[in-house]
């Protein structure tokens, strides 16, 4: 299972890699709770995930498409870590 510090990782990663495909300024910082337990998604990320939703809307409404691509890579490669790391702490 994805602890908290690595889904918030991942989501960034994602809304970066949104931000990139699409010309969208990417602004954010760090987690601003890596030390406070992060549980992968906070008021924060809920900012940012509205922003990039807002700007999506603009986009949509102008006749213009919406880039996805590589987010499947993004997200399959962070299980695909998780997965790796339950393999290893089971061979202990």
């Amino acid at each position: 299972m994805m602890n908290g510090i690595k889904r918030c990782e991942m989501f960034r990663a994602i809304r970066k890699r949104l931000c990139e495909n699409n010309c969208i300024p990417f602004l954010e910082e760090g987690c601003p709770t890596p030390n406070r337990g992060c549980i992968g998604t906070c008021p924060d990320c809920d900012h940012w995930l509205e922003r990039i939703n807002a700007l999506f809307d603009i986009k949509r409404r102008n006749g213009e498409e919406i880039d996805y691509s590589g987010i499947r890579e993004i997200y399959d490669s962070f299980l695909d870590n998780e997965r790796r790391i339950d393999i290893n702490d089971e061979s202990k």
